[in-house]
């Protein structure tokens, strides 16, 4: 209910190699962030593990709560050559989303 209002504008969302399913960096990325300087470990890095519950509850959230928006998940399978491959893959994108 409290994001109504902005709900309510959105015709459609692009996700780009979202880990809705989480990630087995999530420890990785934890283990950098204490030890970088001036950067601590972060619960809700450690939620985003895979199988996570708490990943679990926010699709499902998602899912009952923007029903009626155009959603595109996009995610790579193998390796992008940065230059060209972008340029195709926006090109691609927006016939997709047309």
């Amino acid at each position: 209910d409290q994001y109504a209002p902005i709900i309510s504008q959105l015709h459609a969302m692009l996700f780009l190699a979202t880990p809705h399913r989480g990630s087995s960096y999530a420890d990785f990325i934890n283990n950098v962030l204490s030890t970088t300087p001036g950067f601590a470990a972060k619960i809700y890095v450690s939620e985003l593990e895979k199988a996570s519950t708490s990943l679990q509850d926010i699709n499902e959230q998602f899912r009952t709560v923007c029903d009626d928006i155009k959603l595109v998940s996009l995610y790579e399978n193998q390796k992008t050559n940065i230059g060209l491959g972008i340029k195709k893959m926006v090109c691609h994108l927006i016939e997709v989303c047309q």
